[in-house]
């Protein structure tokens, strides 16, 4: 998790990473999002809207996504979840969206109306700090003993852009403890950390 796009519209932000591809799927992403008026959300592109936002290019093994929120076709489909009124509309597990209805939300941090486990996010160390507010997943910790979650899941060579900053990511073993979680938008979020230094300024 990383606060560096905390407070930006989510139409300023690419993504590219790389993984292992092998165990077949694909990394979740969790955006954590507000209007600014007390209304939350979470946009999820794995689940609904990945192919109008990401381009996916195999590399010996791995794949490198690519996500280009800065030039997405307004009528995408997208899910989000566990909003609060967002729209006047609430779908199970998620609402659909369209891209114009969510590009202009902020990034927010973890907020109080979505479930949490017991005794809140304390429990998942720092990595639930309140502007902590876009999520890489890769794995199943609600169910660690089967196959996908249980076989080891590799990210490397991450960028994050913000508004035309770009930043290198760092993984670190947060050593968190992993209690299960209230709802699979959340699923592996205590196995570890990301840190995000300012690589270079964007040209033009």
């Amino acid at each position: 998790m990383t606060d560096v796009a905390y407070g930006q519209t989510l139409d300023s932000l690419i993504l590219s990473f790389e993984y292992h591809n092998t165990l077949g799927g694909y990394p979740t992403i969790n955006f954590f999002l507000t209007d600014g008026l007390g209304h939350y959300g979470i946009f999820a592109p794995t689940s609904s809207g990945i192919g109008a936002v990401s381009v996916i290019d195999p590399i010996n093994g791995w794949s490198r996504m690519t996500l280009d929120f800065t030039n997405v076709t307004t009528t995408a489909n997208m899910a989000v979840y566990e909003h609060n009124g967002l729209s006047t509309t609430y779908g199970d597990p998620y609402t659909n969206f369209q891209w114009a209805d969510i590009r202009d939300l902020t990034i927010a941090g973890v907020y109080d109306y979505q479930r949490s486990p017991t005794g809140g996010w304390d429990a998942w160390g720092t990595m639930f700090d309140a502007n902590h507010g876009l999520a890489l997943i890769w794995g199943d910790t609600v169910n660690s003993n089967n196959s996908y979650g249980s076989q080891m899941r590799e990210i490397a060579n991450l960028t994050l852009t913000v508004a035309g900053t770009q930043y290198e990511g760092t993984f670190v073993n947060a050593q968190a403890p992993v209690p299960e979680p209230a709802t699979m938008t959340v699923l592996g979020l205590g196995l570890g950390g990301l840190a995000l230094s300012r690589l270079r300024k964007r040209l033009g």
